[in-house]
């Protein structure tokens, strides 16, 4: 006698929702034009009906075979309903959920405050998704339109907001001078930097230029520690000498791992080179530490050296350093190629991208160059773009910005002070721009915005999943908006969890997989509760468990 699967439970979904509540909960304000409805699967159910209805009367109506969808298009400082409808095979309603939330408006997505002026859009341009802006607070699409804004709580209030980006768990991290957050789409705070620091016991670290949340769930800052001195520069003696400090955090707020650029620079350096020091920015002025989760080395920029060095995580040692060369440095790679640089990215075949702000009067390029290895024994600039292609904003800019790759080798550009923002393609043709500018009333004229940063991410939703049952198999949907590999695990007990059979495979973005649940066990399931738990290896904390009562 065959076996029937009679019912399912769900049992548990991860950090980026929770299958069992509606999304959005009822009443809930929330800060996204784009919004990811969810509600518990119905069994039974072949398809969901989506019916969302604005306070003002404008209606959308979808139809969907997952009880999850992903609706783009709707309005700041409106109100909608919601209702979704369960049918079975026959368009039977099966069951029927029914919300109303609100989202809110700011003046970082107010048009008559802030405005993203697009210009020369090529049919050419790679450009996809959503491009954040963090001193805007804002995401936009390639058409200048903003699809969310990162909430003013009281504790964020009239602050500057540095390297603001989206994390594959589908939260933003963020930073300014006194701490690093991370914090939900809406502006719930999840996680911040201790109170007091561990390394120095001052009230904070004071962190700056980087916050990013790792792979291995813990998170990397750039701080400062005031290293005790007798140094005498321009005549006065410095008590404590400012410099820059690399910071690994556990969620837990602990300091797993650090490297400070005392590690690099020395006092003779110092004094040799003669800089201000005691006054803001750290010695160096580091402005970035790129971690390259591969090969384990983290690139760290110094600005004020037109410097860039490779470290090695694990060690902490020194591999390689590119640009001028401070006196205790006699290695002769990459000298006079760039100056006053930032946020150094590696890219495939061994090459480094970063925006290269260079001397003051001088054009601002995007560059590539190569890095030293065995095969390649001297870094040199590979490919170069200036700045200097128009008069719409200035060709150089003294402070900020960054670069991102996009497809075919096309370059993302945030020139940082200039207040522009471009996209060029590899045969140097400026195929996108985007402008942000807000409105000043008191000279009733716009102005352009700098962005110290920008970030492009394909959606708000890039790593997301659901788990279901259709006909005795298990369907895997990736309803992300990224490629996603799962790691899908089957046991008839839980306390025999890690001892049972595990699949590894790739959906495309929204494609689904069916799995036939017998497949998963190596013997015949006798009358029994059996588990499936399904987790994504770009999102680890979304983790969809599922149990199966088999008869």
């Amino acid at each position: 006698m065959s076996r029937t699967l009679l019912f399912f439970v769900i049992a548990f979904c991860g950090q980026s929702g929770i299958a069992q509540q509606l999304v959005p909960a009822d009443g809930a304000v929330i800060t996204r034009t784009s919004i990811l409805f969810e509600v518990p699967e119905v069994v039974g159910a072949k398809t969901y009906t989506y019916h969302i209805e604005s306070a003002k009367g404008n209606t959308i109506d979808l139809t969907d075979d997952n009880h999850v969808l992903r609706v783009d298009g709707l309005s700041f400082g409106e109100s909608y309903n919601w209702k979704v409808t369960a049918l079975d095979s026959v368009g039977k309603t099966l069951y029927t959920y029914n919300q109303g939330f609100e989202i809110a408006t700011s003046d970082f997505v107010n048009p008559k405050e802030t405005r993203f002026h697009i210009v020369g859009a090529s049919n050419n341009r790679k450009i996809k998704g959503l491009i954040f802006l963090d001193y805007s607070r804002v995401a936009i699409t390639p058409d200048g339109k903003p699809v969310w804004f990162l909430p003013e709580r009281e504790s964020l209030k009239n602050k500057r907001l540095r390297d603001l980006k989206l994390t594959n768990r589908g939260t933003v991290t963020y930073l300014d001078a006194l701490k690093c957050e991370e914090s939900s789409l809406d502006g719930d705070l999840i996680w911040s930097t201790p109170d007091t620091s561990e390394l120095t016991g001052e009230s904070n670290d004071l962190y700056h230029h980087e916050f990013t949340l790792l792979s291995n769930g813990n998170y990397l800052a750039l701080g400062k520690e005031f290293v005790p001195s007798e140094l005498m520069i321009n005549g006065a003696e410095v008590s404590k000498l400012p410099l820059s400090v690399i910071i690994e955090y556990s969620p837990e707020g602990k300091v797993v791992w650090s490297w400070s650029s005392s590690e690099f620079i020395s006092n003779e350096d110092i004094l040799a080179i003669g800089q201000k020091v005691g006054v803001g920015n750290t010695f160096g002025h580091m402005n970035a530490a790129y971690f390259d989760v591969k090969t384990g080395v983290i690139y760290a920029s110094f600005r004020d050296l037109d410097c860039i060095l490779t470290i090695e995580k694990e060690s902490g040692k020194i591999l390689q350093s590119y640009g001028d060369k401070i006196p205790s440095d006699t290695t002769t790679q990459g000298i006079d190629l760039f100056a006053k640089q930032h946020a150094p990215i590696k890219l495939r075949g061994d090459r480094l991208l970063f925006f290269n702000n260079n001397e003051r009067n001088e054009t601002s390029s995007v560059q590539i160059i190569s890095e030293v290895t065995d095969e390649n024994p001297k870094a040199e600039i590979l490919w170069e773009f200036f700045c200097d292609f128009d008069s719409l904003r200035p060709a150089h800019s003294p402070r900020m910005g960054n670069a991102l790759p996009l497809e075919d080798e096309h370059i993302l550009v945030n020139m940082g002070k200039a207040a522009r923002v471009f996209e060029v393609s590899p045969d140097k043709e400026v195929t996108w721009q985007c402008f942000p500018e807000i409105w000043d009333g008191g000279l009733n004229r716009w102005h352009p915005q700098p962005n110290y940063r920008t970030f492009n991410i394909s959606s708000l939703y890039p790593y997301y999943h659901t788990v279901s049952l259709r006909n005795e198999k298990i369907r895997v949907y990736n309803e992300g908006s990224e490629d996603d590999t799962y790691i899908i695990r089957a046991y008839a007990e839980p306390k025999k969890r890690k001892k049972t059979k595990k699949v590894e495979l790739t959906i495309e973005k929204g494609q689904f997989i069916d799995i036939q649940l017998s497949s998963l066990f190596n013997r015949k399931l006798k009358s029994k509760t059996v588990y499936v738990e399904v987790s994504s290896k770009n999102n680890p904390g979304l983790v969809v468990e599922r149990s199966y009562l088999v008869r």
